[in-house]
């Protein structure tokens, strides 16, 4: 398991750049840096992932993706930042029967 670093990041054209940029801006802002790693950096260096509060979040820095069972697929600034802090403000709560 390789840690997230910008510069190990996939980056095919300046689109591309751009995003990266803006994704280091969403780390800042939910601070997750410790949480990235590459989820298998030789076969997909694109794909970045981290366990946050108990749950697995899909990045794809790139393309400014990311996915989390239960939260969706979103893909501006934004709206990833809302969900890693929707996903940190999560309780486990206590299914009673």
């Amino acid at each position: 398991m390789k840690t997230y670093n910008y510069r190990d990041a996939f980056n095919n054209h300046l689109g591309h750049d751009e995003n990266l940029v803006n994704f280091e801006t969403i780390i800042d802002a939910t601070d997750i840096r410790s949480d990235l790693y590459f989820a298998n950096y030789e076969k997909s260096p694109w794909h970045v992932q981290a366990v946050i509060n108990g749950f697995e979040v899909n990045f794809w820095p790139h393309t400014m993706k990311a996915y989390a069972q239960g939260f969706g697929t979103k893909s501006s600034l934004h709206a990833i930042i809302d969900m890693v802090h929707s996903i940190k403000g999560e309780e486990d709560f206590e299914v009673v029967e």
